[in-house]
């Protein structure tokens, strides 16, 4: 439909619109506001930080308390155990030191036959191998573990047995005993050891447990601990304490453990480890429910026994948190809302002149234009009815002189002569429409038929396009369709249509009309042309006043087309693609609205 070479937009007349200035008082107004909510967001986030660490730091302390009760009731339980085996001098030792000492000596003994019983339970469902049997010793923190059979040799052993510790081996071998020990503490390379028999169950022999000072105190720690965990480590508000080695291992824990062995993470993270920094730390545990989770080292006899993990409920600390915000987003909506009011009421108040203002330029630039084309469309008016009076004279002295007497010659040469005084009709209409632009234009709707509308456009355009090798294909499904419209502007608007579509086309070509009903209450008019098309991005642009792409074009016939199909309460849909061609598509009511 438009050229796509030598593209031309012509300028429009504008007028330099004022800067509105009033615009950048309220803007700063504005700004302003909104400088006063931030330093009053950052002071509010600032209290609850420092409201919220202050709390913290009140939980911080209890946990500590607590793991310091912890730690001194395992290290009474301790004493008590190294006065019965005479492993520290005691100043005093009373009755009930030394039944405390006892009663540990037994958990110990107690959970050292359990893991004697879960050595024999995997070798007889044969999955004890030496690997996971030295695994199990070293996790045990044991010198050794031995399965001996019936005869008292060694079938598994996870280490080397010592020569001096054969006799007593041998000893417990041949007692009937379900469960022998041997605590008598013999001195094996400079160090003491410990022996723990358990009966085999199904087959004879036995599995003998050595333990070292080391083990003996590692195991007598954990039972420490555990017992001084229950006792004194668990209270309103705790919902965890855990103890772990400084490999990682547990050594007693109560309570819902968080998934996963976050002792290992505090000593795989590369970060400060607080056995060997000695200072406690803290961390929040997002769960639920929300927990802080205050951590120190945990020190029996003057060394580290382990990092003792202690898991506080702090929703109350949540709870807090939450309302302090809400009370900030509150007054922060109520601060901005009364920002936005002040600024829209100064906007509209400062503004309001200055609209008005700009509101009158526009009109008095319009009312230049109208005239300034009113002036010229009288002029231009003036000068073409001469010459359309001459040639209608001149039409209706060549009907009446010059009527060839052939019947067929006759018939054609009358329709010819009939479409011209057609047209000079037409031109003297539109003439009149601009002479005369404050005068209500008259329009006459009345129910017409379609196809006699299109065919006499076509009629007018075939012409040029056979002397530049353009063909036209007509297709009326409908040819009695009938369309409210007055038919001398509506043949303006397609003849304006079909003008653009056959100039569009660069060499041989193709243009298809078509007219079919579109539901019950309208009908459609499809042009389509094989020219150049149009871009994407100036389909919209071509419906512009003074837009063209023409170089002698003015930019008035699409937009004046649009607008006589708009008044007749129709639409115009325009489909192109460059190099492809253009297809456009009237849609025009069929009865009065």
């Amino acid at each position: 439909m438009i050229h796509g070479a030598d593209k031309r937009i012509e300028k429009k007349e504008t007028t330099a619109k004022p800067r509105n200035s009033a615009f950048f008082q309220p803007l700063i107004v504005g700004l302003f506001c909104l400088l006063l909510l931030l330093l009053f967001l950052v002071t509010a986030l600032m209290d609850v930080r420092r409201t919220q660490n202050t709390l913290l730091d009140v939980f911080e302390n209890k946990g500590l308390t607590i793991i310091e009760t912890v730690e001194m009731i395992a290290l009474n339980k301790l004493k008590g155990l190294m006065g019965i085996t005479n492993r520290a001098t005691v100043s005093f030792q009373d009755m009930e030191s030394i039944e405390e000492g006892f009663r540990m000596q037994e958990s110990i003994l107690t959970r050292l036959t359990e893991l004697g019983r879960e050595v024999g339970r995997r070798d007889e469902e044969g999955t004890l191998t030496k690997e996971n049997l030295r695994s199990l010793a070293a996790e045990a923190d044991l010198l050794a573990i031995v399965l001996y059979d019936a005869h008292g040799e060694a079938i598994y052993e996870s280490a080397p047995v010592p020569e001096n510790l054969s006799p007593r081996i041998k000893v417990m071998l041949e007692s009937r005993d379900e469960i022998a020990l041997d605590l008598h503490g013999e001195e094996v390379g400079g160090n003491l050891s410990y022996l723990v028999g358990v009966r085999r169950k199904n087959v004879k022999g036995m599995i003998v447990l050595v333990l070292g000072d080391e083990g003996l105190q590692y195991w007598a720690s954990r039972v420490a601990i555990q017992e001084a965990v229950e006792e004194g480590g668990w209270r309103k508000g705790v919902h965890y304490f855990a103890v772990v080695d400084s490999q990682g291992r547990l050594l007693a824990g109560a309570g819902d453990l968080p998934e996963g062995d976050a002792g290992k993470e505090m000593h795989s993270k590369g970060g400060e480890n607080p056995l060997q920094s000695g200072r406690p730390s803290r961390r929040i545990i997002e769960d639920s429910p929300e927990l802080l989770e205050v951590y120190a080292p945990l020190r029996l006899n003057g060394r580290g026994a382990g990092i003792a993990r202690v898991g506080l409920e702090i929703e109350e600390v949540g709870r807090l948190k939450k309302r302090n915000e809400a009370h900030i987003l509150f007054s922060m909506a109520l601060m901005m809302a009364g920002a936005v009011l002040a600024v829209l009421l100064f906007y509209r108040i400062q503004n309001r002149h200055q609209r008005k203002l700009q509101e009158m330029r526009e009109r008095l630039h319009q009312t230049e234009r109208l005239s300034s084309l009113g002036r010229l469309a009288a002029g231009v008016a003036h000068e073409i009815r001469n010459p359309l009076n001459a040639i209608s004279m001149a039409i209706q002295r060549i009907q009446r002189e010059f009527d060839p007497p052939e019947t067929e010659k006759n018939k054609e040469f009358s329709h010819l002569v009939t479409v011209v005084r057609e047209e000079i009709r037409r031109l003297n209409r539109i003439i009149e429409d601009f002479v005369g632009p404050a005068r209500e234009r008259r329009t006459e709707f009345r129910a017409e038929r379609l196809v006699d509308l299109l065919e006499r456009v076509v009629q007018l355009a075939k012409e040029e396009a056979g002397s530049r090798n353009i063909q036209i294909q007509c297709e009326w499904k409908d040819p009695d369709l009938m369309v409210y419209m007055d038919a001398g502007r509506m043949h303006q608007a397609v003849l304006n249509l079909f003008k653009n579509a056959l100039e569009s086309i660069v060499g041989q070509g193709k243009i298809t009309i078509s007219a079919h009903a579109y539901g019950p209450h309208h009908a459609v008019v499809r042009i389509e042309d094989t020219g150049v098309g149009i871009a994407a991005k100036e389909v919209e642009q071509v419906f512009e006043f003074e837009y063209t792409t023409k170089e002698k074009g003015l930019g008035l016939g699409l937009p004046m087309a649009r607008e006589i199909i708009q008044a007749h309460g129709g639409d115009i849909r325009i489909k192109s693609e460059p190099g492809k061609g253009t297809s456009l598509e009237l849609i025009l009511p069929r009865r009065e609205k």
